[in-house]
């Protein structure tokens, strides 16, 4: 049985400085618990585990600034904190693993360059702390999976959004996210039936280098008086490791998505 409960406030504002600049500032401060306890049997063996509890406290600020060119185009510069629960792997035995945090900074451009054309452009870095992560081990005869810390790693990633209404009855979208996600420092870690050391420059589990969408939505008169609707959309998404040690791994894949609709009134 694990349990939490968080308890927060937050706030958040934007002050005009005038020229076309604004600041922004916001925070939320947060209290968390924790509680595990395992009870039962295991291939009729008794698994009953102490109560394992925890939590914690902190603030999560925010700090941004923007330059707005005119209605619309802006640039802008982010810096945030943000926070993750702790937790407790079932086990056998039951092991805890720490929350995590990180700090995110980021620039980028909203722009309407042409009409019908919006275009987003950003750049990140995420700093991570003691973040979380996926290993796989063996207890015994039995495998299983559990959640472990890395002590610090780093995220930097570009993406891209392009919207444009070619005209009244078509447009469409494209976007791209090119990621680089690793740890930072040397990682212990359970591998198997024995602990390793993973050097630093590992892939983050989970995280692909490279996504790319494309989507169409095409807008005609359907039958009875009905206003049509016909969208295709493609995403793609790059390799990833599964665990830490790189030792499973999810293929690339692509997705193609047709879809159609009809509304009239209130219905579609």
């Amino acid at each position: 049985k694990q349990n939490a409960s968080e308890r927060a406030v937050f706030f958040d504002g934007e002050y005009s400085l005038g020229g076309g600049w604004s600041a922004g500032l916001g925070g939320r401060s947060y209290k968390t618990k924790t509680s595990f306890q395992q009870t039962g049997t295991v291939f009729g063996g008794p698994s009953n585990s102490p109560v394992l509890s925890g939590g914690d406290e902190g603030t999560t600020p925010k700090a941004s600034l923007k330059y707005r060119f005119n209605n619309n185009n802006m640039w802008y510069a982010l810096a945030s904190k943000g926070y993750r629960y702790g937790g407790v792997n079932e086990g056998p035995p039951p092991t805890p693993f720490k929350s995590d945090n990180l700090w995110n900074y980021e620039t980028g451009v909203r722009l309407l360059p042409a009409p019908g054309v919006q275009l987003d452009l950003s750049a990140f870095l995420l700093d991570w702390t003691n973040a979380q992560f996926t290993y796989f081990a063996m207890n015994g005869s039995l495998p299983f999976s559990g959640i472990g810390n890395v002590g610090k790693a780093r995220s930097t990633g570009l993406e891209a959004a392009l919207r444009w209404k070619v005209n009244s009855v078509f447009d469409m979208a494209a976007s791209m996210a090119s990621i680089d996600a690793e740890t930072t420092q040397d990682v212990k870690t359970m591998a198997g039936r024995a602990p390793v050391t993973i050097a630093s420059g590992a892939q983050l589990p989970g995280t692909a280098k490279l996504q790319t969408a494309l989507q169409g939505n095409y807008r005609f008169s359907g039958p009875l008086g009905s206003a049509g609707r016909f969208n295709v959309t493609h995403t793609h998404v790059g390799e990833r490791v599964i665990d830490l040690t790189a030792f499973y791994k999810a293929p690339a894949y692509n997705s193609l998505d047709l879809g159609m609709s009809f509304n009239k009134g209130n219905t579609t």
